[in-house]
């Protein structure tokens, strides 16, 4: 059968064909359309047709996340519509939307790393990339957002906190951070 299945590289979907399905892992073996033999193993409900269905068995047994897999998947596809804006000069100077999309897939990537340990690794790794990304965009940014910054802090200390567990310190450094660009912003009284 043919597959789109998200790649660990870069977690980006490619066409797969299914070589063996093992059903008490819920995982599968893919070969790659494009004969890459890398990162071959792909959880059942991660998968979906060309169409964009998921997978009915993963639906039914993994309902859960099998929706944070789509969740996933449409973020990306936001992010990638906005990129395509950007490309047509019509993005918002401060990049204030670019950094609270990449948060929305940070976010997306932490949950789904922790509610699937076989995307852990791959999943936070994402979401710091997608972190970092919005980092470089805000702070560049011709008249930087305060508010961006400050979310974005936020979300980099929970990564920490997710990471690190026990060690605080950072974590802590990034909340005072976020506060200090929260004070610094600049918000509109409600009439």
């Amino acid at each position: 059968d043919v597959v789109f299945a998200p790649w660990a590289e870069d977690g980006f979907d490619y066409e797969a064909t299914i070589d063996h399905i093992d059903e008490a892992s819920e995982c599968c073996t893919v070969s790659w359309a494009d004969g890459g033999q890398t990162c071959r193993e792909v959880r059942l409900p991660a998968l979906i047709s060309p169409l964009g269905s998921p997978c009915v068995n993963a639906l039914r047994r993994r309902p859960q996340e099998v929706r944070l897999w789509a969740s996933r998947r449409a973020l990306r596809a936001a992010l990638l519509a906005w990129q395509a804006q950007a490309e047509a000069g019509a993005a918002h100077d401060a990049f204030v939307d670019l950094a609270g999309l990449l948060c929305d897939v940070s976010a997306a990537e932490c949950r789904l790393a922790l509610a699937v340990p076989f995307w852990s690794s791959p999943g936070l790794e994402l979401a710091r990339n997608a972190l970092q990304r919005g980092r470089f965009a805000a702070e560049r940014a011709y008249k930087p957002d305060a508010r961006a910054l400050a979310v974005l802090c936020s979300q980099r200390a929970e990564m920490l906190r997710l990471e690190q567990g026990s060690q605080l310190a950072d974590v802590l450094s990034l909340h005072g951070r976020a506060a200090e660009h929260l004070a610094a912003a600049h918000w509109r009284r409600e009439q």
